[in-house]
């Protein structure tokens, strides 16, 4: 009952949201200075977040409220397999840290085979009220009421293998709970 639960509730957030969400991300040239930024700016991004991706995969995202000028993440991304069986694809470390006056959001992906190297670091590029743009990576909230409810992820592909699609990768999700330090 709970699984169907879910399941709905994915589904409805992922039609809802699709008409109120502009799938963008944005650029900053490496010589360009990423704006001046507060961690209290990014702080509505705290909480547990639970959703799926655009291909029906259950996808968990969770993020600590800011503590000592950060703010720590992480990521699960589950498949499910011909007979059934869910498991976890891959996930990541997410940490968004100060870089001058302004953020990076930098994170680390482990695959089943292993980790990818290091940190990845992407550069803030603007906030926008309640979205915030990383060179190619876009967090953007959905309001019901004044309520942050929901949360869009927007990745764009860099480097596609061959055959693999250009078009960003979206997550979307609704709260699962708040994680606000006092």
């Amino acid at each position: 009952m709970i699984r169907k639960f879910f399941l709905l509730v994915s589904v409805c957030v992922m039609v809802s949201s699709a008409a109120v969400v502009a799938q963008e991300t944005r650029s900053i040239d490496p010589q360009t200075p990423s704006p001046a930024a507060s961690i209290e700016q990014l702080a509505w991004l705290a909480g547990d977040w639970r959703g799926v991706d655009e291909e029906g995969n259950k996808a968990f995202e969770s993020w600590q409220g800011p503590a000592g000028g950060v703010m720590a993440g992480s990521f699960i991304q589950m498949k499910t397999d011909e007979d059934g069986k869910e498991s976890a694809d891959w996930t990541e470390h997410m940490v968004i840290a100060p870089r001058g006056d302004s953020f990076g959001f930098y994170m680390k992906p482990f695959f089943a085979e292993g980790f990818d190297g290091g940190f990845h670091l992407y550069r803030l590029v603007a906030i926008e009220d309640c979205t915030i743009y990383f060179h190619q990576v876009t967090f953007q909230c959905e309001r019901e009421n004044g309520e942050i409810v929901g949360l869009t992820v927007i990745w764009e592909t860099t480097d596609p293998l061959p055959g693999e699609s250009t078009e960003p990768f979206v997550y979307r999700y609704v709260r699962a709970r708040s994680t606000k330090i006092r």
